[in-house]
């Protein structure tokens, strides 16, 4: 008879940015299938189901619907017109329609992304006049 094999147990201690990164990790992971709301540099932002990310962590959000602000301040850059917002609604800014355009499944490039929303259902109970989102 041959007896079993005991791997010995191996004590696991992490470096700080080892620690950081797992981190990171764990938060998206708890990001998966919540609702986000992300604002583009260019004034639109989408409403969808966080379904993950790809390898240069592009946002991957399914069930998705595109809004566009009117109002968003841009400049004049070479002959392209480049949009500039921080994702912050100011004064004199609104949606162009309060129906959404239903783009479905949609990779957001991050530098693209200015702003990301999760919906907070028990923020949303305890301040009604807050918004619904962290």
């Amino acid at each position: 008879m041959i007896p079993p094999v005991v791997n010995p147990v191996i004590p696991l201690t992490l470096s700080a940015q080892e620690t950081e990164a797992t981190e990171s990790i764990q938060a998206l992971r708890n990001l998966l299938h919540k609702h986000l709301r992300i604002s583009i540099a260019d004034g639109r932002v989408l409403l969808g189901t966080f379904i993950g990310t790809d390898q240069k962590l592009n946002l991957l959000l399914g069930d998705a619907e595109e809004f566009r602000l009117l109002g968003v301040e841009s400049q004049e850059d070479s002959d392209e017109r480049e949009h500039v917002w921080d994702g912050v609604l100011r004064e004199g800014m609104c949606l162009e329609s309060l129906q959404g355009r239903y783009v479905g499944q949609v990779l957001v490039p991050w530098k693209q992304a200015v702003r990301v929303e999760a919906y907070d259902p028990q923020k949303n109970q305890r301040q009604k006049n807050d918004g619904m989102y962290l």
